[in-house]
């Protein structure tokens, strides 16, 4: 059976409203204005490095962000601001 136009029930409205919001959402997030640069600090020896210092250096404004490799020589630098670096 299909509804009149108009008579949609209250609970289908609902899930409507929600699948709508949850995909404007998903499209928002794909909007950020930040970004993120991890990697992993090895040698020559592929042995990682730990309490290593990387360095990030805007190439628009020239500001510098310092960050060191943990235990698995990993490295995370974020949020930084959508432009070039170095």
């Amino acid at each position: 059976m299909i509804p009149k136009f108009g008579t949609v029930p209250n609970f289908t409205r609902a899930k409507i409203l929600t699948v709508t919001g949850l995909l404007a959402s998903a499209l928002l997030v794909g909007q950020t204005t930040t970004s993120t640069i991890l990697g992993d600090v090895t040698d020559s020896q592929n042995a990682v490095v730990n309490d290593a210092l990387v360095t990030v250096k805007s190439a628009a404004t020239g500001a510098l962000r310092e960050v060191k490799t943990g235990d698995t020589g990993s490295y995370r630098v974020y949020p930084l601001n959508r432009a070039h670096t170095r």
